[in-house]
This record gives C-alpha cells, structure tokens and sequence, in this order.
C-alpha cells in the first residue's frame, strides 16, 4: 500500500478494509498535498461498489493517523467550483469581493455553506525513497495559483515510432536544432502516442531515451511533460483470450472472438496486460510511477508547472489488440474520474483546459462513439489533441453552441516512415503558441522531408488576407471563453 499507516489500518479495521485501501490508492492517484472531497469520495466508492457509508469514518481514522487534515471549502452555486474558506474569510474581513475562479461569479453575493474537505498530508510512504524522490513529478494534485498569465508554448509530437534500430542522433539533434533556431522557448512537451512499432523494450527504451534528452535539451523537467499510448504501443504477446465453451448471448459481445469457428473469451485480468511495456520501460522511468493499471484510471489530469494550463490525458487504445486492431475510443468512466479528478485539482484556480488522446476525433477515420466529446465541451474542454492520422489536421466541433466548442488539433507523424505517411506527406511536428489572455491558439506547423533531414517551416495553410496563392506556416484559432 502506498501509507504504511493504512496497512495497520487495514489489520484493525478489517471491515473497512476495502474502503481504507480505496483512500489509500485514491491519495497515492492524487499526490500529496491534494483536496479530497468526501461526497467525490463517496460517489466513487459506490462506482467500486464498496461500501460507501464508511467513507466519513474511514476520513476520521486516517486523520487520526496523521494522513489527513481539514480544509473548510465553499461550492460556487453557479458552476460548482470550489474556494477555500480563508480566502472568503479574507474576502469579509477587508470587505472585499471574491470572483470565483472559474465563472467569476461574485462567491460573496451567494449562500454558499462551509462544508470540510481533506488534504492528504505526509506520512510513511511503503514504497520507500523511489517514491519520495518523484513525489514531485505526480502532477495531479492542486498547485500554487501563478501570480500572472503568460504566453505558453507547447511542444506537441506524435507518432514516433522508434524501432530497435533507430538512430537517435538523427531524430533528436534535427529538432533541437530546428527549436535552438525558432528560439521562445517551450514551457510543456506533449507526446499522443505511438513512441514505438511494436511495443518491444528495446524500442521503448529508444523512445525513453529521446524524451529525456529532449526534456534535458529543453531545460524541462518531466512534470512539463504528458504522454499517452498509442495503438503501436500495446503489446500484442500476452495471451488475453481464451477458449470457451461459452457462448456468447450476442455475437458483437465485445469479450467474445470467434477465431477459426473456437470462441475466445477475454480475460479481464490480464487484458491489461498488453501496457505493462509501455508503463515499465517509458511511463515509470520518465515519471518515477507506474502508468494506472486501471482502465477506469486512465484519464489523468496535469497542470504544468507554473502556469494555469490543465492537461487532461485520456487513452484511447485501451481496447485495441490483435483482434481488434481498429477499435479506438474513450472509456466513459475513465473520463468522468479524470473530469472529477481535474475539477478538484484546480481548485480556486481559472483554468484553460486541454485534452490529449492519440486516435482522431474528426473525419472519417474517428473515434465513432463521440459521447466523450459532449463532456469535453461541458468540462470547458476548448482544444483537443491527437496524433495517429500521419498529416496535419484541424476542425472545430460543435460550433453553433459557442460555450461547448472544442477545436481539434491533429498532428502528422514526427517519425513514421514514408510508406506509412499519405503520398507526398512530410514528418511533421506542432508548436502551439497559447496567448497570454488565452483568447487564441496560434498553431505552427514543422516539416521534414526525409529521415534524418533538416525542419523547415511547413506552409500549406490559407494566409490570413485570403490571399490564395499565400500559403503560412501557422494558423490562428480564437477561444471562445
């Protein structure tokens, strides 16, 4: 278990055993330092089908253990973001107004109720000083408010695809260059997926290698960083179906193969299996803990450091293996934990929220179930993006209702062979410049020819005076807030 502490809890109260080692992996998800909300708490533990009416008094045990201590905390009415009370008490004292973060509706012309939270504190970590030495990389826990907002500028590459065999040299020094000559800087890296061809170790650490020479060249640390997987990076070897005598009561029962007339059935346990590369040889070196085992924890919110710009990372190649080698899409559940879990992060905080993904949510190669996308849009999701089409690609979802449109942002490949590229395609990499009063997104599009090759400016996109025979390097997307 992550506290020692809840391991002793476990053995005394062995009928709140189940809902102790819930809180115990919730905090561990979470970080030190993070708000627990207990009526979140409560829900999620009736998802787990736990007994949730021992969350209040399993709250008060680890309390008394010194794992915990009380935030007072009050819900905007309106839209339902939570403010700590010392700042509205501050707020009364100097008689003052006090915006909510996020509507910016006036916290203290509202009947808002104090009602107590947790911060988890810290106690004795049972996975010892490896944990202790990255604490500070578990970016999904609440973080100091910045004092002002800035231009932030974000490195986004997908579809690496390293091979055992790759040159790292003529991947990695190419690029710097190209970032040393354009100069600004870069405040966060976001990778969607597909570091390798085929999932093996030996291309993983390849990728693991390019990431952190990246992020060192950068003058980044990891916390500046979100991945996700792509199709290329589930590992097909584990066997996760087997033969059964079972047949299935519909035939499209996702857990069912019929292969060669022998019915396979998949098992669950070891499904998730086909990650444990990706998590071992890339996720938990770069970030000092494992990637969630859980398909249902696969959506993890991160703020970059510094900043007021929120990361949600979902994947959406949980169900693809070598039968299904096609079926790409968000799971539900992962993404109202990770929306949850977002909110509570960025507490008293105004937020500009992204979500990053590998497969594409536009065009005709989609994700087909677009369920997800209704509530990125209420979230205030404002841009997405994914990698996997090899060719650049941008789209506006949902643009009649303003307050719920997303801009969709897909990026070519950064590594793929020619032969798995559109005809006449470049490799291809993004900068996305995000102005400092988040009401616009300034894309720059980054080509290269031939492995190996020199980036260049990549111009294919309409100038901004219409002008037909102009094609820029860059195209601009206003936010609607």
């Amino acid at each position: 278990m992550y506290f020692e502490e809840c391991e002793s809890l476990v053995s005394e109260q062995p009928d709140a055993a189940g809902v102790i080692e819930f809180l115990d992996k919730y905090i561990e998800h979470q970080g030190i330092g993070a708000l627990l909300v207990p009526e979140l708490l409560v829900a999620c533990a009736e998802e787990c089908n736990l007994r949730a009416e021992q969350v209040p008094s399993a709250l008060d045990l680890l309390s008394q253990k010194g794992l915990l201590y009380i935030e007072e905390v009050v819900e905007c009415e309106s839209c339902g973001m939570f403010t700590l009370w010392s700042d509205v008490e501050k707020a009364i004292n100097e008689h003052e107004t006090l915006e909510c973060s996020d509507c910016g509706e006036d916290i203290m012309k509202q009947q808002c109720a104090r009602q107590p939270c947790y911060r988890s504190a810290k106690g004795t970590h049972s996975l010892g000083e490896k944990v202790e030495e990255h604490v500070a990389y578990q970016r999904n826990q609440p973080v100091a408010k910045p004092t002002t907002n800035a231009t932030v500028r974000i490195l986004h590459l997908s579809d690496l695809h390293f091979q055992s065999s790759s040159d790292l040299d003529t991947v990695l020094l190419p690029l710097i260059n190209d970032l040393n000559e354009i100069g600004g800087g870069i405040d966060a890296v976001v990778i969607t997926g597909d570091f390798t061809d085929h999932a093996s170790p030996e291309e993983f650490d390849k990728a693991k290698i390019f990431v952190v020479c990246l992020l060192q060249n950068l003058r980044l640390q990891p916390s500046s960083c979100v991945i996700v997987p792509g199709n290329h990076d589930v590992y097909w070897d584990p066997e996760v179906y087997r033969p059964t005598v079972t047949k299935p009561s519909n035939i499209n029962d996702e857990h069912y193969v019929i292969d060669d007339r022998v019915i396979l059935k998949r098992d669950d346990e070891k499904y998730p299996a086909r990650f444990d590369n990706f998590s071992t040889y890339l996720y938990e070196p770069l970030f000092g803990l494992p990637y969630q085992h859980e398909f249902e924890d696969q959506c993890i919110p991160y703020i970059i450091p510094n900043t007021d710009i929120q990361i949600l990372a979902a994947n959406s190649v949980w169900q693809i293996d070598n039968y299904y080698p096609d079926r790409a899409g968000i799971h539900l559940t992962a993404l109202l934990r990770g929306l949850r879990n977002a909110e509570v992060q960025a507490v008293n905080m105004a937020i500009f929220r992204i979500c990053v993904f590998h497969d594409p949510a536009t065009g005709n190669d989609k994700m087909p179930d677009e369920t997800y996308l209704e509530h990125l849009g209420k979230a205030r999701i404002r841009l997405c993006l994914h990698g996997d089409i090899h060719e650049d690609r941008n789209d506006l979802v949902n643009p009649i209702e303003s307050r719920k449109s997303i801009w969709v942002v897909g990026v070519g490949a950064f590594g793929a062979s020619a032969s798995a590229r559109p005809e006449s395609t470049p490799r291809i990499y993004n900068i996305l410049e995000i102005s400092a009063d988040r009401a616009n997104v300034k894309v720059h599009s980054r080509s290269c020819g031939k492995s190996g090759g020199a980036w260049e400016p990549h111009c294919i996109w309409p100038s901004a005076d219409g002008n037909p025979s102009v094609r820029q390097a860059y195209y601009d997307i206003s936010i609607t807030k």
